[in-house]
């Protein structure tokens, strides 16, 4: 329906009022985009400082897709948040084995959900709230260990031996076993990324969020190493697979995903995945023998991939979260966590 506007005043004339001064609108309109223009030239050739990292980008929710499924090491148990609690099944008979109540979280905060890979230990970490809540349950029964808050907001989270390591727009604090509050560590101020563990290493590795990509290894109690190789991708997200480590993102128009080597992290093997220009490939999770991933622009398709080739075993049109072990895959629907039927997918 049209909307009549013979209400408005139309005006005399083409003149910008400006006290005693009447200048004509275009000139008024140039300056604005003389100014404009002026502006994002400043923004854009800004040298980005080696001692002061970049604020951290909030990254699009494709690109930090959150555990919200969790299955323990062992295979026995998973975890997932049903009706706002955290509920834990057994994996064979499908019985309770324990709930709790998860950390608290507003409308722009979600709840990523870890398995410590050492230790019968789930934690539940808000992210992208304020302030900051990192709960520690014992797992299967979960019982609540600990709850601490901290106000800087999180980005990302990774589990390794005890302790939780998290990403903040200043870099990366650890919270070690029986802390009060996070500590930031020195040398991982740039790493702004995602974040995750690798357990057949004792280190976590950590990225910023810049074009070339930056990565950082550090084991508990040393010096962060910075790798001598920037990867030429941007929007990263990384997943470990036992011994292998991958990386997905996006370069040139195009999706990409490597094997990075374990000691230099610069790439060994390249493979592909579907996907046009502008599209990035997102790992959302690695199981025992597979790296899951999904594509910027289809979050509907989910593909199991091999760790050690890269290639496609199997594909699914389902959204959710997901998460396997040895031979058994669950993925979080809107319905409630479901089993994926695996065929070439060994989980």
């Amino acid at each position: 329906m049209a909307v009549r506007a013979d209400w408005l005043e139309a005006p005399d004339d083409d003149v910008l009022e400006l006290g005693p001064w009447r200048p004509p609108r275009w000139a008024a309109a140039i300056l604005v985009v003389v100014a404009l223009v002026a502006v994002a030239v400043a923004v854009v050739t800004r040298p980005r400082s080696p001692h002061h990292p970049p604020r951290a980008v909030v990254p699009s929710p494709v690109a930090t897709t959150i555990p919200q499924t969790a299955v323990t090491v062992d295979g026995s148990t998973y975890v997932a948040l049903v009706g706002g609690r955290l509920v834990a099944r057994d994996l064979r008979s499908d019985d309770v084995r324990g709930s709790a109540f998860p950390p608290p979280v507003d409308g722009t905060g979600r709840i990523a959900l870890l398995v410590d890979p050492s230790r019968a230990v789930l934690w539940a970490v808000t992210i992208n709230a304020v302030p900051a809540t990192l709960s520690e349950y014992r797992l299967p029964g979960l019982a609540e260990v600990r709850r601490v808050f901290w106000p800087p907001i999180v980005l990302a989270a990774a589990a390794l031996a005890g302790h939780l390591y998290v990403t903040t727009s200043v870099g990366v604090a650890d919270l070690a076993p029986g802390s009060s509050s996070p500590r930031r560590i020195p040398g991982l101020y740039g790493a702004v990324g995602p974040i995750v563990a690798d357990p057949a290493r004792h280190r976590i590795i950590a990225m910023d969020l810049g074009y070339p990509t930056d990565m950082w290894s550090y084991r508990p109690g040393g010096v962060p190493e910075e790798s001598h190789t920037q990867l030429r991708l941007s929007d990263g997200t990384a997943a470990v697979v036992g011994d292998q480590l991958w990386i997905g993102g996006h370069q040139d128009e195009r999706p990409v995903l490597w094997r990075l080597d374990p000691s230099s992290l610069a790439p060994v093997v390249a493979a592909w995945l579907p996907g046009g220009a502008d599209t990035r490939v997102v790992a959302v999770a690695a199981g025992s023998r597979v790296l899951w991933l999904r594509t910027s622009d289809d979050e509907d398709s989910l593909y199991c991939v091999d760790a050690e080739r890269g290639a496609i075993l199997q594909t699914w049109r389902v959204r959710g979260t997901v998460d396997s072990v040895a031979g058994q895959a669950y993925v979080d629907t809107p319905d409630g966590v479901r089993p994926l039927p695996l065929a070439g997918c060994p989980g």
